[in-house]
């Protein structure tokens, strides 16, 4: 199949680590609309939005089948989310790597619908002909400060998107050569093995309480039907939440994903304008309603993480747990988030910081992020990854002990939201509020002096009367 014929891009990498040995692979994808885009007037290269992501981390030291479980499921189910066909494209992989990875997903129920191709004999190709655009310039143009490998691979996929030679590229299908995918997975396993189990980074002994949080944040079509439009969900070991003058949320991030879904309603226009998102842009790029499968991936995300784990969201008592618990809340899948606790980040900050002598204009976001942080750079900002990525900075620049907090008052996910009870403060009265006082009083004492003074007349005409008519029977 050709290239333009595909309607998802799965931008894929993979990154080994030797301390510890894990290895993370990460999934983009990107909607076939967004690939050919025409390029910008200006020669600018543009990242378009991303609609789904997902990262994991697996530990690889253990003789295991690789996506085993959990991981497998999370890794169909968010191709599921995809309009078929689907083409992996990725580039300088371990072959058996990719060889193991694409026999696994060849076994999924619509295995036919997807392929793989690798970018460096796509560019390869069209360097040969394009002499001025060989592979090394064309990821020269690309800056690739904080961003993941296989963003950098979207980003240089859309430079060279606009040749035919891109466009008429045969990729392989994932059902080919299933023999020697399969010697080469076997020799894989006894190499280098991987295993479906999330890195393990912090002993369970020195994280008490909480090992892992998982922050998330939410968009929606509006502040009144608040149906979902995107969500994204970052996991965090306890002891990489630390107070550190180091601020960088992207390297404690272990897990992430990222979905877009058709909220089958209009996106009103302060959504709109706020996030860049619309139902157009999202019926376009066929994205599915929120259903049982979104409910799945979401559970499945959650279940793969170091237990006990809190889940966090900034003003999430207010707006983004009831979001979420509504979501959720008519599918079987409600019982398997009974397991998790949840705590309010705006609500812990805004106390530390009254605690400590504090007093903000506000309790948004971007005003604690300010007075915290400081001009820490964060991308795709008011986007749900961008609130994300500034609450984890957040988090690492607390006035105090944010995780005790986190310990003392959390809720079960399934409970009532809590909030400490604040001091009753005195009620100020203003000065206007006194004159107004003053009026009523003298008012309401005139008024009763009349009475009085009314009373006392008509006592004096009736003691004056009965004085005559005795004198007068006399």
């Amino acid at each position: 199949m050709k290239l333009c014929e595909i309607r998802s891009f799965v931008f894929t990498s993979f990154a080994r680590e030797s301390q510890p040995d894990t290895t993370e692979i990460e999934l983009i994808a990107v909607h076939f609309l967004d690939v050919f885009k025409k390029p910008s007037t200006d020669g600018v290269i543009q990242m378009p939005r991303i609609y789904d992501k997902l990262l994991l981390r697996i530990n690889y030291d253990q003789e295991k089948e690789f996506l085993r479980s959990n991981s497998r499921n999370l890794f169909e189910n968010f191709l599921k989310l995809q309009a078929v066909p689907i083409c992996f494209v990725w580039r300088k992989f371990v072959e058996s790597d990719i060889s193991m990875l694409m026999k696994y997903f060849g076994e999924i129920g619509n295995a036919e619908n997807i392929y793989q191709v690798n970018f460096e004999e796509v560019a390869r190709v069209i360097s040969s002909v394009h002499k001025e655009n060989s592979i090394k310039q064309v990821f020269t143009q690309i800056k690739t400060n904080a961003m993941s490998s296989a963003t950098v691979l979207a980003k240089a996929c859309f430079v060279v998107s606009m040749y035919k030679e891109f466009k008429n590229f045969k990729c392989r299908s994932s059902c080919e050569n299933q023999e020697e995918d399969s010697k080469s997975d076997q020799k894989a396993r006894v190499d280098n093995p991987l295993v479906d189990q999330i890195i393990d980074s912090v002993d369970g002994q020195e994280c008490s309480e909480m090992a892992t949080y998982v922050i998330f944040d939410l968009e929606t079509t509006d502040l009144r039907d608040r149906k979902i439009t995107e969500i994204y969900m970052a996991a965090v070991a306890r002891c990489h939440l630390g107070v550190t003058e180091d601020v960088n949320p992207y390297s404690v991030i272990q897990d992430k994903i990222r979905i877009s879904v058709d909220p089958k309603r209009t996106v009103e226009p302060v959504a709109v304008d706020l996030t860049g998102l619309t139902r157009k842009d999202l019926l376009l790029r066929q994205k599915l309603p929120w259903s049982s499968l979104t409910n799945t991936l979401v559970a499945d995300f959650l279940k793969r993480q170091t237990q006990p784990l809190c889940i966090l969201a900034f003003n999430g008592n207010r707006f983004d747990f009831k979001v979420l618990k509504m979501h959720i809340g008519s599918m079987s899948v409600e019982k398997k988030f009974s397991r998790y606790f949840s705590a309010d980040v705006m609500t812990g900050t805004s106390r530390l910081l009254m605690e400590n002598g504090v007093k903000l204009e506000n309790k948004k976001l971007d005003t604690m992020f300010k007075h915290l942080v400081g001009e820490f750079e964060i991308q795709e900002r008011h986007s749900a990854e961008g609130d994300v990525n500034a609450t984890i900075a957040l988090l690492q620049r607390s006035p105090g002990d944010i995780l005790q907090w986190f310990d003392q008052y959390k809720v079960p996910f399934n409970g009532r939201s809590f909030t400490p009870p604040q001091r009753k403060k005195k009620k100020k009265v203003k000065k206007s509020d006194e004159n107004e006082k003053e009026k009523v009083t003298s008012t309401l004492k005139k008024k009763e002096r009349k009475r009085k003074n009314k009373k006392a007349l008509s006592t004096n005409f009736v003691t004056n009367n009965q004085n005559e008519s005795s004198a007068s029977t006399s």
